[in-house]
């Protein structure tokens, strides 16, 4: 039997959620599936789709950049909601489904260089945290030991 922790319904839930879209998602894959493979701007999109509400929060907020406004962080978060889910079958390449497998291979290059970047660094500070504490020889201003944690001595 699993033992059950707190975080168990939060994962349920993130899982729920993966599997159904949202009618607004659902718009989003539609106005992407009826491009034919042309490429569509974040704001295009917006402009397209009227249930993001791109037109009424640029009205209320005309010097808002275009990063803070909800409605892009929507469509950002619809995006990877679509790339996420195992019932679509396309994928989203830069602002548009892929037509080719060569033009769908070069963008899963891309994300798997990326996730192998981050990775990358993830061990080299992996093995600097293992070395912590550890003597090592000492050729004139060093330390005589390694130290990968900022020490804070309490007054």
């Amino acid at each position: 039997m699993k033992q059950l922790d707190i975080f168990d319904e939060y994962a349920y839930a993130e899982q729920e959620a993966i599997k159904t879209l949202t009618p607004r998602q659902w718009a989003l894959y539609r106005a992407l599936k009826a491009t034919n493979g042309r490429k569509m701007s974040d704001k295009e999109l917006l402009i397209a789709l009227p249930d993001y509400g791109y037109n009424d929060e640029t009205a209320q907020n005309p010097n808002r950049e275009w990063n803070n406004l909800s409605c892009v962080r929507n469509l950002r978060f619809d995006k990877q909601a679509i790339r996420k889910n195992a019932t679509i079958q396309k994928i989203i390449t830069n602002g548009k489904l892929a037509t080719t497998t060569d033009e769908a291979l070069k963008y899963l290059r891309k994300k798997k260089i990326k996730a192998l970047k981050i990775l990358k660094e993830y061990y080299t500070e992996m093995a600097k945290l293992n070395l912590d504490g550890q003597l090592r020889l000492q050729f004139g201003r060093e330390r005589e030991r390694i130290e990968a944690i900022l020490r804070v001595e309490e007054e």
